[in-house]
């Protein structure tokens, strides 16, 4: 997490140098959102940060929870709504599939609440794919997570 003034800093120089650039964008954590005021997110959409990507990945807090995200929903529609409020191009990404066949109900229908009160300019889906680092792996492994479709990681 770089401090807003440096990114300004940052920001305009690259406007100045590069006029032609059409857009700015970014990844950012929801957490990094969420600890920014909305003046602070203000000064950076205004230095030419146009657009941010946020990995949403679920809006099920037992999914978020299970993949150790880091954020509940309510803390990831509260980045969304600020980096909306800010003037930021949204985009948010999800993973059909992440909450195994234990969860998927629940992890469509929060997701789908989460983005509808978030209101993303984009909404971009991700494959779930569990490699052999990932932290779910491991309850793959002891069959505690359930791929929801027939298609599975193979490391082989």
């Amino acid at each position: 997490m770089i401090k807003t003034e440096e990114l300004v800093k940052i920001l305009k120089h690259l406007r100045e140098k590069f006029p032609e650039v059409e857009r700015v964008t970014s990844y950012a954590r929801s957490r990094t959102i969420a600890k920014k005021d909305i003046e602070e997110l203000k000064e950076i959409r205004a230095a030419g940060l146009d657009r941010i990507h946020i990995g949403l990945e679920s809006g099920a807090d037992a999914v978020l929870e299970i993949v150790c995200k880091g954020a509940s929903q309510a803390e990831e529609v509260e980045a969304g709504r600020k980096a909306k409020e800010a003037g930021f191009e949204l985009s948010e990404y999800v993973m059909p599939g992440l909450g195994g066949r234990k969860l998927s109900r629940e992890h469509a229908r929060e997701t789908a609440k989460a983005l509808n009160q978030i209101n993303p300019d984009f909404i971009r889906l991700r494959t779930l794919g569990v490699p052999p680092r990932a932290l779910l792996y491991e309850l793959v492994e002891k069959k505690e997570f359930e791929h929801s479709t027939i298609l599975r990681w193979s490391a082989k």
